[in-house]
């Protein structure tokens, strides 16, 4: 049985005629075809190529006509000029494709995912734009078809009617009217602190709040402003169909308050998620059938179930609008062991990635096996290497099977010898292989057969590798993935290994800082045209977040419904790939009574542009750019019992903070000794060094108010032991080595510092764990 198909998407078919009349609203130059019937590729000029199969690509490009009230896609129509045979293609090229999952092909599998389309078809309507009160049509334009037997053709002109009227060229727009929302944001200092609302949200369960309230911190402290919110509280005061809806309601408001980034802090178990199917359906299809969708979330102008038959996102009943409004991370987990190991991951990869190896951070590592591994050109590891930055070190050997992906018996590397290669360090991960929800393929006999051996998340299996067996040493890398499955952390994986992705995030200091995959299905012909294109993307615009790339690829190949349906982001949002080594940045401060003054050097030069941000406790105050010199600013009345962070952030260098405590400075300096009365004392901890707990025993000789912190070394705020009045006699005080979260903090040297109404006093105590 041969599958015959279009993998992508189930257009309108217009009517159509073979002659134009009238003056035609696009010309095409026959000069400007490229044929290359060997490889399966017809090119024209600077047209898209569009994948309509496992081995082929088509000229296409995207155009938008407004339509008048009361018209839809039907009222499209389109006559063609004169029609060039160009050749035809071989059997192998004709116009099928398979999914990127592991296990062996078949293509009954595939008659409810996939809608035959006739290629022979020049103009194709593909969905409705909303912007405003005009709805536009959206049309895919093919000047190079091929029919089923295989025949090309060339049309040297097209006209374009909307209920019979021509259109005119001036008529069609390419660049979309709804605009891009991640077009325009080109750093982090869009994010500033200075806005009057958080740009940055954060959506989790009150259980969970600990490690993302120390997250939001951090990311306030560095200058974006970010809030949290949790969905107990949401789906109380919105009103919606389900509960996805009631979120998806209240981001909207978000968003109209000038929200620009939001994660979602939880699986499913914790927050709402949205199945998507991307065809037309009179009942809704089994859920391993449609995509986790949080695009659905990030855009917020579409109708996803306009047909309100609880089928969201359906081709031609429903009218998503796949441009976002929102960038959207979501972090799948449902523990505060997961979370914490995220978030120390997180901020050591922006502030201290590698610890002192920063090196391996423009270094790119490729899994390419299978069908992928014998795409013309070299491969689709070879294409899509062809978008990294000279400079970047790129292993295209020791992960990609020998000496063939369709090899009988394959001898690369065993994936459990690469577990110590991936140790090494990679800025990026690569994976272009057949997969499942806890694993993807390195090595298999043929094509996707038996005996395989792959890279998984059970670290049981003898010549498998697992992400659980790196090496937890820091150097944490960007994952991208096209195979099945390895984002589909609603999979219940009882009696099995986790989830990929969700293992590569959790993996403390190791695996995945952020991670692009799919939730579903990837395609072996469509879903390496989307990795290409986000990498174009990410290195063309050095200091956006990573998710913007992604929402960018889906744009460009929004016609691959399926795949733009259920391909996520998990990591933060606002993180940011590393294009090269980054630098570091020196920060030095001068303060007195009313103002704080910043120099910001990297070699010994002034760095300018520099965000840097002034916070305490409390949360950030303000920032403020560097000035030509390096210099910035702040006229800010600050107390001396106060502790303060300064963070200096500026693309291409790791994020420098630098934590200021000048009370705790002068009593250290001052030997902790302040002659202070007999009647008012805080004695020296015992045991001293402790560990686990030690006791601090202090006298008040009247009612007081009473403040007992644990500060580190740096003056960092760690521990808050009594916080409000007490009355005059003697308190013991236990403190058991964690902070205020509840985490067990590293052993070394603390302050503990004790302040009432009237006298403070400091001294030292050491953990030895």
């Amino acid at each position: 049985m041969k599958l015959v198909v279009l993998t992508t998407f189930l257009p309108i078919l217009l009517a159509c005629t073979t002659t134009a009349t009238e003056a035609p609203t696009i010309e095409f130059d026959p000069d400007l075809v490229a044929f290359v019937g060997e490889i399966g590729q017809v090119g024209y000029h600077d047209f898209e190529p569009v994948s309509v199969g496992r081995s082929l690509t088509l000229p296409g490009r995207t155009y938008y006509v407004a339509l008048e009230n009361g018209q839809d896609e039907s009222a499209i129509s389109y006559n063609v000029g004169e029609a060039h045979t160009l050749g035809s293609l071989a059997d192998e090229h004709l116009l099928e494709d398979m999914q990127t999952r592991s296990g062996e092909f078949n293509p009954d599998d595939y008659d409810g995912l996939l809608d035959p389309v006739n290629t022979s078809e020049a103009l194709q309507a593909t969905g409705v734009v909303a912007v405003g009160n005009v709805r536009w049509a959206k049309l895919l334009l093919l000047p190079i078809t091929v029919s089923e037997s295989g025949e090309v053709q060339f049309i040297d002109g097209l006209t374009v009617y909307l209920d019979q009227e021509p259109v005119a060229n001036d008529q069609l727009m390419q660049s979309d009217p709804a605009g891009s929302s991640h077009a325009g944001m080109a750093d982090r200092a869009d994010l500033s602190v200075s806005s009057e609302v958080a740009s940055y949200l954060i959506i989790t369960a009150p259980h969970l709040a600990a490690p993302m309230q120390r997250l939001a911190w951090y990311k306030n402290s560095i200058g974006c402003r970010t809030s949290l919110a949790y969905i107990d509280e949401i789906l109380a005061i919105q009103t919606g169909r389900d509960e996805a809806e009631q979120l998806r309601n209240y981001l909207t408001e978000f968003y109209a308050q000038g929200g620009s980034y939001v994660l979602l802090a939880g699986d499913a178990t914790v927050l709402p998620i949205r199945y998507a199917y991307h065809r037309a359906v009179d009942e809704a299809p089994p859920l391993l059938q449609q995509q986790v969708s949080d695009l659905y979330f990030a855009d917020l102008s579409g109708e996803w179930d306009l047909d309100n038959d609880n089928v969201w996102g359906e081709r031609t009943h429903d009218q998503a609008d796949l441009t976002p409004e929102l960038m959207v991370g979501r972090l799948p987990f449902n523990t505060i062991e997961q979370f914490d190991d995220y978030v120390d991951k997180l901020i050591a990869y922006e502030t201290e990635p590698g610890g002192d190896e920063r090196e391996y951070l423009d270094r790119a590592f490729f899994f390419s096996s299978d069908q992928m591994r014998d795409y013309s050109g070299g491969g689709q590891h070879a294409r899509i290497a062809l978008a990294y930055p000279d400079h970047f070190g790129i292993d295209t050997a020791a992960g990609v099977e020998l000496t063939r992906g369709d090899d009988p018996d394959p001898h690369n590397a065993l994936p459990r010898e690469l577990e110590d290669v991936l140790s090494d360090g990679y800025g990026i991960v690569n994976i272009i292989a057949h997969g499942t929800g806890n694993l993807f393929e390195v090595r298999t006999s043929g094509y996707n057969n038996w005996p395989k051996t792959r890279f998984t998340t059970d670290t049981t299996a003898s010549d498998n590798g697992a992400v659980g067996n790196l090496t937890a040493n820091g150097k944490t890398s960007f994952y991208y993935s096209l195979a099945c499955d390895n984002g589909a952390f609603d999979y219940d994986y009882s009696g099995l290994s986790p989830n990929f992705v969700v293992s590569a995030l959790a993996q403390p200091k190791a695996g995945a800082v952020a991670f692009v995959a799919n939730s579903r299905w990837g395609w072996v012909g469509s879903s390496h045209l989307l990795q290409k294109a986000f990498f174009d993307s990410m290195f063309a615009h050095r200091g956006r977040a990573a998710v913007e790339a992604m929402y960018g690829s889906k744009l460009r190949y929004y016609y691959v419904r399926d795949v733009v349906y259920g391909q996520n982001f998990y990591g933060d949002p606002t993180v940011v790939v590393y294009d090269q080594v980054p630098g570091l940045l020196d920060v030095d401060i001068m303060t007195d009574a009313g103002s704080f003054e910043i120099d910001v050097t990297s070699g010994g030069q002034p760095v300018a542009g520099c965000l840097v941000t002034l916070s305490d406790s409390t949360g950030a105050i303000l920032s403020i750019s560097t000035s030509q010199s390096g210099d910035a600013s702040f006229e800010v009345e600050y107390s001396p019992m106060n502790s303060y962070t300064i963070a200096a952030v500026k693309g291409g260098f790791t994020v420098t903070r630098r934590f200021l405590s000048p009370a705790i400075a002068a009593d250290v300096d001052e030997l902790v000794d302040d002659n202070l009365p007999l009647e008012f004392s805080l004695s020296q901890n015992y045991p001293n060094p402790f560990n686990p707990t030690t006791t601090i025993l202090l006298e008040l000789p009247h009612r007081t108010n009473v403040s007992l912190s644990i500060y580190n070394v740096l003056g960092q705020h760690v521990a808050k032991l009594i916080d409000g009045p007490r009355s005059h006699g003697t308190y013991e005080v236990t403190w058991d080595g964690r902070n205020n979260d509840g985490r067990q903090v590293t052993s070394g040297v603390y302050f503990y510092r004790l302040i009432t109404d009237n006298h403070s006093a400091t001294k030292k105590l050491m953990l030895l764990r």
